[in-house]
Formats: C-alpha cells, structure tokens, sequence
C-alpha cells in the first residue's frame, strides 16, 4: 500500500514511449489525488447514512405499491376462479401464460427489494471498514454502524423469505391456484416488509444527526488545533508570505462550520433534543466570536504585524476551543439523556408486563368454572390485554429511540406474548377438546408476560453496568488506545502540510509527544496484566516500547515521513490486536479433555400442563352429540376440572 494518510495529497501521470529509434514519447494529463481529512472522512459518514435513509425511504414507498398491486392480484385471480367454477361454461379469464407473468414480476419485484437491502447492509459494512482503517471509528459510530446493519438484517426475516420461496416453487410446478394464495400471503409479508422499513428509516434519519453532531464536533476541535499551530508559526514569522493565506482558509472553512452548526441546530428541533439545541446555538456564538477573532488576524498579518496576528489567531483559537467543548459538552448530555431514557422504557416495560400478567391470572382464574358461552364473552377483555402489549411495544419502541433494533431477543419475546394471547383468545371462541383449554393457554400467557418483564428487567440492568463497566476487558482497552493512536497520527498529518516553522514545529510535536506518551505508558500497563500476550495478536510490550520511542523523537522535534510511517503501522498492529481478542478461534482438530467434578441433580419429568396439553381430553364430538345438553355440560366441566385441579377420576386427590 501506499501508505497514504488523511490530507496526503498524490499527483501522477503516465508517459508512454515507443520502441523506435526517434522514441517518441506521448505523456497524460496530471491528476491529483486528495486524501480527506478527518473531518472530511467524518462527514462521509454522516453523508453515507443520510444516503442510505433516503433509499430505505424509497424502498418503503415501493414496498407499498407492490403490496397493494399483489392483493389486487391475488383478488382477481380468486374471483376470475369463483366465476369459472360458478359458471356452466367453458367461458375462460386471462390466458394462463399472463397470469403466470404477473406471478413472476410480482416475485422478481421482491427480490430485487431485499437485493437492496442486502446492498446497503454490505455499504455499511463497508464504511465501518474504511472508518476504522483510518482511525475514525469513534466507540459511537462503531457501534451504531454495527447496529444499523442488525437492523437491515432483520428487514429480510425468515417469515418474507419463507412465501417468496412458497410462490416460485408454485410457479415451478405450474400450480397457479396455490400460487396465487402464496401471493396473497406475500403480500401480507410484504405490508410487514414496509412497517419495518418505515421503523428503520426514523433510527437512520437519528443516526445521521448524531454522526453530524460528532462530525461537527470534530472539525471544531480540528480547527482550533490548526489555529493555535498557525499562531506559533505567525509568531516565529518564517513565511510571512504564506501566513495570510493559510488564515484565510482556515477562516473560510470556520464560515462552513457556522453553516452547518446552524443547520445541525435545526434538525435537533427536529428530533426534539431542545437542550442539545440550546447547547449548540451556544457553541455557534463561540465560532462567531472565532470568525472575527480570525479576520483581524488575517488582516494584521497581511499589515506585516505578525506578534500581533499571532496573539489574535491564539484568541481565535481560543474561541474555537471553547466552541469545541461547548459542542463535545451537549452531545455528552444527549447521550446520557438518550440512555436514561431508553433504561426508562425498559423499566416501565417491564412494570406494564408485569401489570398485565396479572390481569391475564385474574381472567385465568375467571375461566375456572365458567361456561362456553361466559368464556367467550370474556373474549373482549382478552382482546384488550393485546391491545396492551402492541401499545407497550409502539411506547417502547418510541420512547426507547428503537430499542429492538438493538435487541432482537426483546423483540421475539414481545411478539412471543402477543401470539399467546392471541392463542388464547381462539381458545376462548373455540371449541372444547379442540385445542388447549383458555385456562391453560391463559396460564401460559401469564408465564410469556413474566419472562418478557424479566428480559425487559435484564435488559435495563445490562444497559447500566455497561456503561460501568465500559473499557475494563483488554479488548476495549485496545480498541480505546487504537482510536487514541489514530487521533494521534491524524493529528500529525495535519501538521506536515501547513509547513510550519522549525519553534512552532516543535511547540506541536510537544504537544503530541504527550498524547504518544500517554498511548506507551496505557500499553505497558495492559502488557503487565497476566496473560495479556498470550491472548492478543503481537507482544504488547514491543508495541509499548515503540510508542515511547515515537514519544521520543517528536519529543525532540522530529517530524519525517517515516516518523509517520511509524504511527501508522503502530495503529493497525493496534487494531490487529484488539480484534484477535474480539474474534472467536475455531480448530477443526478434536481434542479431549478430562471431565471435572460435578454435582448430578435428579432431572424431574415435565408435566402435561408445562407441555400446554390436557392430561385428560374430552370424549369427542360425536359421543357428546349423543348427550343431552344438560348431561354434555356436566361431562365438559368435570373434565376440565380433571385438567386443572389434579384430581383423580373417581373423585380421589
């Protein structure tokens, strides 16, 4: 590789010569290759998801229209069918071959849809790639990067794959009846598809404003570096021609930045973060202040007044660092804010589970006894616990910024629930003896409510000791000092560009050699820690000893290319540690190992009622047809009251 480096700049051509005496030569144009900055590759990010928000916007509204247009089919194809079996003629609808055609495009329309959605998960996949390889992978980026592609993940679940594969083998064997039913129910998938989209589209549109947060967040801190760097040089007047212009760029770009910080004001109010809002308008003063700070640096530099200029480029800088922390300040708290509340809605999930479960008893215990006919009038209040859950999910779903996106166990969990007591209320309105009792079901409700209420619990426990426990394993203390490394190295790359003077050189080499110091002394703490070689990839303490060495030399002002070099093949050894710690090793090599004492426990048999079965089923239909009603409805009771209380026919317990 070429070893390139954010704000390397590569110009090349080719020239050709021929093989004849005269050599003729013929030579290209000159590109010029520009490797982004940090906050460039930043906003690449930010641009990469609202990109992909607008695709997934797209997609909805196309899954909409396919939906409707294969209902409209699947109709006509079942009411043409409804005529020809009515009708005494041999009148026919469409030809079969159209019919067959419509099926078809209605398949390919499909999987041309999750093609897409694959599409952007391997986009994300690949951001996360590039970010991370040059030292811009942020812990929150990462990780909603990581979280953003579950969720693309999940839009192509099993069920929607399920009836696309249903349909093409109907249209394989020439089943045009059963493929029209597949289309129907495809279409119900389809409806679904749509929903999660939609669901989806509103986290990309969040993650987007987060990472322009950060982004802007970035550039504020990059431009304050720059500026007190460019204050030194003013100062030490080594170039005076060269100090205006570069003050003018800098000032161009903080004129950008005040742009966009108005503009991320606006899409917080948006999102409602009001106080997060607030705390950026406050940052945008800062920057102003900055912007004039900057122009009468420009202009005195220009006069020849470089003390001076220098002094007011340190006051902008100044500014521009208040503007930064005021910034880094406000997305702390949104943060923060945004995991309070997501714990929030997990507790008070749980609380509603918990209410609910007990309800569903309450009407468990009111089906003891009760007729068919109370049972199914109790159908209502059922319905209602339904009710109950889907609002407890939108609420969590809502309050809780996507909480299942992160968390599909939750999410299967919830829909465990729903389906129990939709289960139930078919028990209620069925038949006996032809499914479960709404009894049992009922109780088996109740047991899907409790264990929602305890995976909400957990989850909110897990959300808090994450953020205690954050950076304690080796593989997050790696992953922090590879993020630190890239910063550092980012950092020096900057400087080589803005060819500053030998005294400001080595007034930022200062600076940086702290950060390269820091960096050592963290890897030669880690490298103490017992086992610590033995799970990473490389030895840490070499690593430990060439960042003091790196320390070192910028210590003493050295900045060269191969300096660089250094850093950079320091941060990917980094990497390569951290993720030889994340990544699970499997041998194919089958190995034995000696069993350890253990404690053998007496594994007990399952009850039929923990099966969700009747110990004891009702005669069938036809032997209680064969009874008069009053006779039918002493045999129905005392049969349910054999499943539910354990008694011994004959009246013995």
């Amino acid at each position: 590789t070429w070893g390139l480096l954010p704000g390397d700049t590569v110009r090349y051509f080719a020239r050709a010569v021929d093989n004849s005496p005269a050599e003729q030569i013929s030579t290209t144009r000159e590109y010029v290759l520009f490797m982004p900055i940090a906050s460039e590759l930043q906003r690449a990010a930010e641009e990469q998801l609202e990109a992909t928000a607008e695709r997934l916007e797209e997609l909805a509204a196309e899954a909409a229209r396919q939906a409707e247009e294969n209902r409209n089919l699947a109709r006509e194809a079942a009411a043409q069918r409804e005529i020809e079996e009515s009708s005494a003629t041999d009148e026919q609808g469409r030809p079969d071959f159209e019919e067959r055609q419509d099926l078809q495009r209605a398949l390919e329309d499909q999987g041309q849809l999750t093609d897409q959605v694959d599409s952007l998960q391997a986009e994300l996949a690949e951001l996360e790639r590039i970010m991370e390889e040059a030292g811009q992978s942020d812990p929150e980026l990462a990780r909603d990067l990581k979280e953003l592609q579950e969720l693309l993940q999940q839009l192509n679940d099993s069920d929607l794959q399920e009836r696309m594969d249903e349909l093409a083998q109907s249209l394989e064997e020439d089943d045009l009846q059963r493929a029209n039913e597949s289309l129907d129910q495809l279409s119900q998938q389809q409806e679904d598809f749509r929903e999660r989209l939609e669901e989806s589209l509103e986290r990309f549109r969040r993650a987007a404003v987060e990472q322009d947060f950060r982004a802007t967040t970035r550039e504020a801190e990059e431009l304050a570096r720059q500026e007190r760097a460019l204050a030194d040089a003013m100062r030490e007047e080594d170039d005076p021609d060269l100090r205006p212009r570069q003050q003018a760029e800098l000032k161009d770009r903080a004129e950008d930045l005040d742009s966009r910080m108005e503009r991320l004001e606006e899409r917080l109010l948006e999102l409602d973060e009001r106080e997060a809002s607030v705390g950026v308008n406050q940052a945008q003063q800062s920057m102003q202040q900055a912007q004039a700070e900057m122009g009468e640096a420009q202009e005195k530099a220009t006069q020849g007044q470089n003390q001076e200029a220098g002094e007011e480029a340190d006051q902008a800088a100044a500014a521009m660092e208040q503007a930064s922390k005021e910034l880094q300040a406000a997305l702390d708290d949104m943060a923060q804010q945004q995991s309070e509340a997501m714990q929030g809605a997990l507790e008070q999930t749980a609380d509603d589970a918990l209410s609910l479960a007990r309800r569903q008893s309450e009407l468990g215990e009111e089906m003891r006894g009760a007729s068919q006919e109370q049972v199914a009038n109790m159908r209502g209040e059922e319905a209602s616990l339904l009710q109950g859950v889907e609002n407890m999910a939108s609420s969590l779903q809502e309050e809780g910024d996507g909480a299942f996106s992160g968390n599909p166990a939750l999410a299967a969990q919830m829909g465990q629930a729903m389906e129990s007591i939709e289960n139930t209320i078919q028990a209620m309105g069925g038949r006996r003896g032809s499914m479960p009792s709404p009894y049992a079901q009922a109780e088996q409700t109740v047991g899907e409510l409790n264990r929602l209420a305890l995976m909400a619990i957990a989850s909110a426990e897990q959300m808090g000791q994450a953020q205690q426990q954050s950076g304690e394993n080796a593989a997050e203390q790696l992953e922090q000092l590879a993020q630190e490394q890239g910063e550092v190295m980012n950092q020096t790359g900057q400087l080589m560009p803005m060819e500053l003077g030998q005294q400001a050189m080595a007034q930022q080499m200062q600076e940086l050699a702290a950060g390269q110091e820091s960096i050592a002394s963290d890897l030669g703490d880690l490298a103490e820690q017992p086992g610590s070689d033995d799970e990473t990839l490389g030895d840490l303490e070499q690593m430990a000893q060439e960042a003091e060495a790196l320390a070192q030399a910028m210590v003493e002002g050295r900045l060269t290319p191969e300096t660089v070099r250094r850093q950079e093949r320091l941060f990917h050894r980094l990497l390569d540690a951290g993720r030889s710690l994340e990544r699970e090793e499997f041998s194919e090599e089958r190995e034995s190992e000696e069993p350890g004492a253990f404690e053998r426990g007496e594994i007990m048999p399952l009850t039929p009622d923990q099966l969700g079965a009747l110990r004891y089923q009702l005669p069938d239909s036809d032997q209680l047809q064969r009874l008069s009603p009053a006779v039918r409805q002493l045999v129905i009771q005392y049969f349910e009251r054999l499943n539910r209380g354990g008694v011994e026919p004959g009246g013995r317990r």
